[in-house]
């Protein structure tokens, strides 16, 4: 401390903010079927130019920042839990096409997420194991709207490499009840947008 200020790092600033951000505006989302919320269902392909717009422009530790405290977020209690002990040590290559998005990601020894932007193409992969889908697919499977099994058969999700830890994400995702992990404002979201999107 100096000068009577307490010292903080960027990174210390840019969680404290987003998790002040995070509460509250969650109050304040907007449902569906608001007139708010209609307009936004109509307008989604937007979202997705600007997530894919972010992925090219953005600094990479920007993303990387934004996308682990989104992982906290989402999974940090159940990982805190031992849920996701199976990643502790592990690399998973994450590939989103639809979004021009790929992460390596895993836990470290207490159980904290670590992520490493690692390009856009699967021949980048560093994992042990890499898991492919689109947007649309993803949120199927975090608001268990479709089980991990009937989207491998459709070939809508790719799973390749480390088999066991290949089985171990899926029987996760198949289990995990989204209740757990998402405020329901956000899984009344994923419903509707998932819902309307064509397959």
């Amino acid at each position: 401390m100096q000068n009577g200020y307490q010292s903080f790092t960027p990174k210390e600033v840019f969680l404290s903010l987003g998790l002040k951000l995070g509460k509250c505006l969650l109050p304040k989302i907007p449902t569906p079927q608001s007139s708010v919320g209609l307009w936004l269902l109509q307008h989604r392909q937007y979202g997705l130019a600007i997530i894919r717009a972010s992925e090219q422009r953005l600094p990479v530790s920007v993303r990387t920042a934004g996308l682990k405290y989104a992982l906290s977020m989402i999974f940090g209690k159940v990982a805190h839990q031992g849920a996701l002990d199976f990643l502790c040590g592990k690399r998973l290559s994450i590939e989103v096409p639809d979004l021009q998005m790929h992460y390596d990601l895993g836990l470290d020894a207490q159980r904290q997420f670590w992520l490493a932007a690692a390009g856009s193409s699967a021949q980048l992969c560093t994992g042990e194991v890499l898991f492919r889908a689109n947007s649309t697919e993803l949120l199927l499977l975090l608001s268990q709207q479709v089980d991990p099994d009937t989207l491998f058969f459709q070939r809508r999700l790719t799973i390749i490499g480390d088999t066991e830890l290949g089985l171990q994400l899926k029987n996760f995702l198949d289990t995990v009840e989204p209740e757990l992990l998402l405020p329901p404002q956000l899984i009344c979201w994923m419903i509707e947008i998932t819902s309307t999107t064509p397959a």
